[in-house]
């Protein structure tokens, strides 16, 4: 876009090229009748501005000359949910290149460690030179990326608010003082803070007000007696990061404290007039109620002071539980007592309801279900284990033989079925547009439903469904997840962005310029919606560490997310003999008959290799096995023996539909090699099991085989990853052409590898991943 003077706008050109805007849009010149809007002065414009998002704001420089710079001159600036990944950095750049105010009154940045780092310290810097008085960096998911901000940003006059959120990094300052002599408010989460570091804050804050320390690690001792002006302190702790364990802070007037059973101890609040209190724990053993009640009292004893008092509903339970004891309770001067607790419409059962409507589904997320139901039941066997599907046809008994039969797991008791009559509301088929909105909206319909027949006392999700979330919470149950893929990724706005046609952006829709516009606001909005329900999560496992990057910077919950690898069945696989039969040589390719498996990519590839095998080499077979969920699963499958036939490799293709799991071991006992192609496949279960069967891997080169899985062991390489047609045809034509020795060698290597992934592995990190939120009175 080219202004008047000849100027190029790089800022706003950038930008419409980054939100897909069709350049032959013209924007209808005001010049000849100005809208009442555009008539307000420039200072109430810039307020309208500054509310929105900085990316949205800008936009509006297309609506007319008056509004073409009108942006630039607003106080404050956000940039959320960022990832500069590609030409999106240098766009941002150039906004701020073309930004003209010299006082930028708020800064907000969300960015992404894994992505960032080449930008954050401009941006940052470019903040502080324009005197920010309101900071807030949220820096989402690290990896192996390090990033601490600049030195410079400990030295700043015009800081009046700062919140800054790590994803679990320690703090480093700089050798020399801070100096933040404006600050009065600051929050911290998510970071790790020594002593040191948080002496060093303090005494550069002469004039701070209030403090919050959200999940701040490795601070042992909170020491305020030398912050004379402090006035709010607000400290949460959980089990997983335990924060101060002693709190001096004589100068504080309101304490807001969120406590894990840890121990806690209230050194000095002498000055303390308004206090919340509360303590996180999920149920009351007789181990620690004893220890939970005498800490209780000791901060009873702080705060007789206080005028204004509110206990958290698990509070209140210690304190009812020390007068049923006939323990002295402290005598308060309090003013003002508020309860916050919480009556379910239902009482709980003890029980752990598994919300899994599909459990025919046959795949890796019904093998986890089972596997999760063993777990708990090994775990805490004094909860009943209610298993909530749509399949009608299951029964307790019939459910408990299908996870022997289909995935080899042996449950100590069946489970108990609740049958639900409204899965048609979370059926793709249902919702021809807007399908994602409208199954997430529908499995809070069907979760109703669940939830109103059988109220648990753990609500466990095993099939993705987070909409579901906010409401078992409001039926009082502690939520857990086990997440295998999020429903809405940053990889798939790109691709909308992109107008790369793929399983869910559809071919009309990537086409055109308008329609693709459209979708990028549908699935940022559906991103944000996504993101509020995920938080209402007590825990959230997931399966891989392309699923825990993207699921830490959606749902903001670094804190209570843990990488759990999902169960293979490496121990029943890795007793196949390891030589195999090459004549001819089988190739396979497990999975459900799912539009982001790629089954077609596979057929293609591999009626390619067989073009461009020598005549004398053998001849391969590929073998589909997988499952069909509904009808359209029924037609694709029917659609890829068609593109058999049309390839002329109908002979040398066979399929095997619903196979049980001894016929599956089977199969993968004689396959030399085994295929996968989705891309961004969240684990990719399938690859393990060919890893562990002696099967190499041809795998799709993204995301869990790429990151977790097809990695080299001991120095030996395990297999193969491919993206295009033509790489893994000549993946298959070089497995086809190695030696038995060769084949043999890189198998071992495969299998040692896919040890790492095991049953028993994941039975291991799942009961210690539930164990702080799941506690039952043991025999």
């Amino acid at each position: 876009m080219v202004d008047e003077g000849g100027n190029g706008d790089g800022a706003i050109a950038a930008l419409r090229i980054y939100g897909h805007q069709d350049h032959k849009t013209k924007a209808r010149d005001s010049s000849d009748g100005v809208d009442s809007i555009s008539s307000l002065p420039d200072v109430i414009l810039h307020t309208i501005l500054s509310s929105l998002p900085t990316e949205i704001a800008i936009k509006t420089s297309i609506l007319s000359k008056r509004w073409r710079h009108v942006w630039s001159h607003t106080p404050c600036l956000s940039f959320d949910w960022i990832r500069p990944h590609g030409p999106k950095g240098d766009i941002i750049n150039k906004i701020l290149d073309r930004y003209k105010a010299r006082k930028v009154m708020s800064f907000k940045l969300s960015a992404s460690l894994q992505y960032d780092i080449p930008y954050v310290d401009r941006w940052i810097e470019f903040a502080m030179s324009r005197n920010v008085e309101n900071m807030s960096l949220e820096f989402g998911y690290s990896g192996d990326h390090k990033y601490h901000v600049p030195d410079s940003f400990y030295i700043s006059n015009s800081f009046k608010q700062l919140s800054v959120k790590y994803s679990s990094i320690d703090l480093k300052l700089p050798s020399f003082p801070v100096s933040w002599t404006s600050l009065k408010i600051l929050y911290l989460k998510s970071c790790k803070v020594s002593e040191e570091c948080m002496d060093k804050i303090l005494s550069g804050c002469p004039i701070l007000e209030s403090l919050t320390l959200h999940f701040c690690d490795k601070l042992l001792v909170l020491d305020l007696s030398k912050s004379l002006s402090l006035r709010t302190l607000v400290v949460d702790r959980n089990i997983w990061v335990p924060g101060p364990k002693q709190i001096i802070a004589p100068h504080i007037h309101c304490l807001k404290l969120k406590n894990s059973q840890l121990p806690c101890t209230l050194v000095d609040v002498s000055s303390v007039k308004e206090a919340r209190m509360e303590i996180c724990f999920c149920a009351l053993e007789d181990l620690k109620a004893d220890f939970l009640q005498a800490m209780v009292l000791r901060m009873l004893e702080k705060l007789q002071n206080v005028d204004k008092l509110a206990f958290g509903e698990n509070f209140l339970t210690v304190l009812t539980l020390a007068e049923l004891r006939r323990v002295p309770i402290p005598n308060l001067k309090v003013k003002d007592l508020t309860l916050e607790t919480m009556i379910s419409q239902k009482s709980r059962k003890q029980a752990v309801g598994f919300f899994h409507p599909y459990t025919n589904d046959g795949g890796g997320g019904e093998r986890v279900l089972w596997c999760a139901v063993k777990a708990i039941q090994e775990e805490t066997p004094d909860l009943d284990c209610i298993v909530f599907t749509g399949d009608h046809d299951s029964s307790s008994d019939s459910l408990s033989r299908r996870a022997v039969d289909r995935f080899g797991v042996n449950l100590l008791s069946p489970p108990k079925v609740i049958h639900l009559n409204k899965r048609k509301w979370i059926e793709e088929a249902t919702y021809p547009r807007f399908t994602m909105i409208g199954q997430s909206l529908g499995s809070v319909y069907l979760a109703w439903e669940a939830l109103r027949k059988f109220t648990p006392l753990y609500f466990v999700d095993t099939s993705g469904y987070a909409f579901t979330y906010p409401l078992a919470r409001l039926f009082g149950c502690k939520v857990v997840c086990y997440t295998h893929y999020p429903t809405i990724s940053l990889d798939m706005i790109s691709r909308v962005r992109s107008r790369n046609s793929m399983y869910n952006n559809d071919a009309s829709i990537a086409k055109s310029n308008w329609l693709s516009t459209c979708k990028v606001v549908y699935y940022r909005a559906f991103s944000w919606l996504y993101g509020m329900v995920g938080s209402c999560t007590h825990l959230a496992m997931v399966n891989s560490s392309w699923t825990k990057s993207h699921i830490e910077v959606l749902w903001r919950i670094p804190e209570r997310i843990r990488r759990v690898y999902p169960p293979c069945d490496t121990s029943g696989l890795q007793t196949l003999p390891l030589e195999r039969s090459s004549d001819p040589p089988v190739f396979i390719s497990v999975a459900q008959f799912r539009p982001e498996k790629a089954h077609m990519l596979q057929l293609e590839a591999f009626s390619l290799a067989l073009e461009k095998l020598d005549p004398g080499v053998p001849r391969p077979k590929l073998q589909f096995v997988g499952s069909c969920r509904n009808e359209s699963d029924e037609e694709r499958l029917q659609k890829l023996k068609d593109r058999a036939v049309e390839l002329k490799v109908n002979g040398d293709v066979e399929f095997y539909k619903n196979a049980m799991y001894r016929e599956l071991v089977a199969l993968l006992g004689n396959a030399v090699a085994g295929m996968h192609g989705m891309i961004d496949e969240h684990f990719g279960i399938s690859v393990v099991e060919y890893m562990a069967a002696g099967a190499i891997p041809i795998a799709h080169n993204s995301a869990g085989p790429k990151m977790d899985i097809v990695l080299e062991e001991d120095g030996q390489r395990t297999g193969f990853l491919a993206e295009t047609m033509e790489e893994y045809a000549e993946a298959i034509v070089e497995v086809v052409k190695m030696s038995e020795t060769e084949r043999v060698k890189m198998a071992e290597s495969a299998r040692k590898r896919a040890r790492r992934f095991s049953e028993q592995r994941f039975s291991e990190d799942f009961k210690t991943a539930i164990r702080p939120v799941f506690t039952c009175a043991k025999k």
